[in-house]
């Protein structure tokens, strides 16, 4: 159940963007989620912090959301986001 992507990011890994989708439904976060994945990935930024706060719906979902994502090659959660790996072009 949202495990299997799940991973470590290892030592000194930086984050590089960030998006808060506090306040969003989660339809309007699933879609920003998927447009922010694309533009990273277009852009060869290889991690997203998204916050989504410790729980919810959208926080429950987030880890079904990347599974199905074929640009993320893992995600990390961390007290209320997650990091997201994103594959390289």
């Amino acid at each position: 159940m949202g495990e299997g992507i799940r991973g470590s990011l290892g030592k000194g890994v930086r984050v590089i963007d960030e998006h808060d989708l506090h306040g969003y439904t989660v339809q309007r976060a699933f879609e920003w989620v998927q447009y922010w994945i694309n533009e990273a990935h277009r852009d060869g930024v290889r991690r997203l912090k998204i916050i989504t706060g410790k729980s919810g719906q959208i926080h429950h979902e987030f880890p079904f959301w990347m599974e199905n994502n074929p640009k993320v090659s893992s995600i990390h959660e961390t007290n209320g986001s997650f990091v997201v790996k994103v594959k390289k072009k």
